[in-house]
């Protein structure tokens, strides 16, 4: 690339709403990437962010095709911020600070919000605009503007290193976490979606996979024995009870988490020589105020059918 387009993709960058020549290397400027290759120590995440980077149609190898596919892919996220306005003013300075940030957390929610735009905007085809205000001096991500009135979102992108060694649990307290802090920060009164791009050492994307989201946001399946009380034998047969113990239907004594109208969980697959977006909802049965169903179709959704909880895509019974 000549020196002077990245001039003219600075230039552009400052007028609100237009989208650089290149978005990744306005951004990822030559500048940016010699101080992340300076970093001595660098961690697993670094070292993949600058192989996508790096990743050109020279090497023929599948993991190289796959780096291509995440460099295109950020290129198309960063395009529609800038489209809507995310790199505008202060808070666009931070998001810039953040994506070019050595710290893989910095750099890990700052891309997901990106790339929750796009997905919200670029594919489910719906108008966004940048930072709306939350609750007191908090500053949301972006609205989804709709005729009968917006969506607050805000985005989280917990994250957990996946080491060598045993492990156990799945993740489900990142996701609480993530609940917990977007709970803070929306209105009351106000239509708000929280959207949650995880990287965890277990995929909650697989059917299979889904308890951790079932879990911290809804509940559990679990074993329910009758035992007399008196001997501790067993009086009955057992049986399989969801428990409604997950965050949004949990009482202390009354249920607090009724600003978030719904969560709305993202995923990133390579495919076919691309990049896939992979999506998950739960509606939130307390919220002050809910969302229109129509705009989420196609998206698995976890609902009460009856007496059971269950995904939508699963066959009922």
């Amino acid at each position: 690339m000549e020196p002077g387009s990245w001039q003219m993709s600075a230039m552009t960058a400052k007028i609100p709403g237009m989208i650089p020549d290149e978005p990744l290397w306005n951004v990822f400027t030559p500048a940016v990437t010699a101080k992340l290759r300076a970093v001595s120590s660098r961690g697993e995440y670094l070292r993949c962010r600058l192989a996508i980077l790096s990743a050109d149609g020279l090497n023929p190898s599948p993991y190289n095709r796959e780096l291509r596919a995440f460099k295109a892919a950020w290129d198309a996220y960063l395009a529609e911020a800038f489209a809507i306005g995310l790199f505008d003013g202060a808070h666009g300075a931070d998001l810039r600070a953040r994506l070019t940030d050595e710290d893989d957390n910095n750099h890990l929610s700052a891309m997901s919000e990106c790339f929750a735009a796009w997905y919200l905007s670029g594919r489910r085809g719906l108008t966004l605009q940048p930072r709306p205000a939350g609750k007191q001096r908090s500053c949301l991500e972006f609205s989804i503007q709709l005729s009968d009135g917006n969506i607050n979102v805000e985005v989280k992108a917990p994250h957990r290193q996946l080491t060598e060694g045993c492990f156990w649990g799945d993740d489900h307290d990142l996701l609480e976490k993530a609940l917990q802090q977007a709970n803070k920060q929306f209105a009351k009164g106000q239509r708000n979606l929280l959207v949650v791009h995880p990287r965890l050492r277990l995929s909650p994307f697989p059917a299979f996979q889904r308890a951790p989201i079932e879990r911290a946001f809804i509940g559990e399946e679990v074993v329910r024995i009758p035992i007399n009380k008196a001997t501790g034998d067993p009086v009955g047969p057992h049986s399989l009870v969801f428990k409604q113990n997950g965050r949004l239907l949990k009482c202390w004594p009354a249920v607090r988490y009724t600003r978030i109208s719904a969560a709305l969980f993202l995923s990133e697959q390579f495919e076919a020589g691309q990049i896939q977006p992979s999506a998950l909802i739960i509606h939130n049965p307390n919220a002050e105020c809910p969302l229109r169903r129509d705009i989420w179709s196609g998206i698995p959704e976890f609902y009460l059918d009856g007496s059971r909880w269950r995904w939508s895509d699963e066959e009922s019974n």
